[in-house]
């Protein structure tokens, strides 16, 4: 089986129109209980907005429609939290002691000037700009052209690796693994312009 879509961007026309929106969503937004049970979502804040507008340059000849969409998004950068000592492991309580990780901060810091950055507490950002400007000219009956730019720019903070290591599975943090934020993130940056 197969399927294809074929999408057909807005066009500009004889009349002046446009619009406006925006979404947002956050932790606020989504419940808290799942099958009787209480569910504890970490913070997180997603922000969309935009808008479109349309309309002849020329009547009956030459139009013009522009669209942008802007994101923006942050989400923790983990739930898990350290160990104060003597906790029970479990939920989000991971077996590494917090007096391990600064010690191991401190040392970094000290000896090497790396500065590793929290190790909880910490946002992912996503940012993401997309533009789209589009000419269509009616140059006779027969014959149409349409001009088209289209622009992607954005940023996204990703984990650096997720490969295995130790038999823990993943390295994103979890109740054996901890991450300090600068040794797991970096800034995804694209631009692509089409035309």
């Amino acid at each position: 089986m197969g399927a294809g879509v074929n999408a057909v961007t807005r066009s500009g026309t004889n009349d002046f129109s446009g619009s406006l929106f925006y979404n947002f969503r956050n932790e606020g937004n989504v419940g808290d209980m799942a099958d009787g049970q209480p569910v504890t979502t970490a913070n997180f804040n997603v922000n969309q907005m935009g808008f479109r507008v349309g309309g002849p340059l020329i009547k009956n000849k030459l139009f013009f429609f522009a669209n942008g969409e802007f994101e923006r998004r942050t989400d923790p950068g983990t739930e898990f939290r350290s160990n104060q000592g003597g906790e029970t492991v479990g939920g989000n309580v991971t077996r590494v002691l917090a007096s391990d990780l600064d010690a191991l901060s401190s040392f970094l810091s000290t000896n090497f000037n790396y500065v590793t950055g929290p190790y909880e507490g910490y946002d992912h950002e996503t940012k993401s700009d997309k533009f789209l400007v589009k000419l269509d000219y009616n140059i006779s009956q027969n014959h149409k052209l349409s001009l088209r730019y289209n622009s992607l720019n954005s940023e996204r903070d990703v984990l650096t690796s997720n490969s295995s290591s130790l038999g823990f599975g993943s390295r994103r943090s979890n109740l054996n693994a901890l991450n300090f934020q600068t040794a797991t993130t970096f800034s995804l940056k694209r631009f692509i312009p089409e035309f």
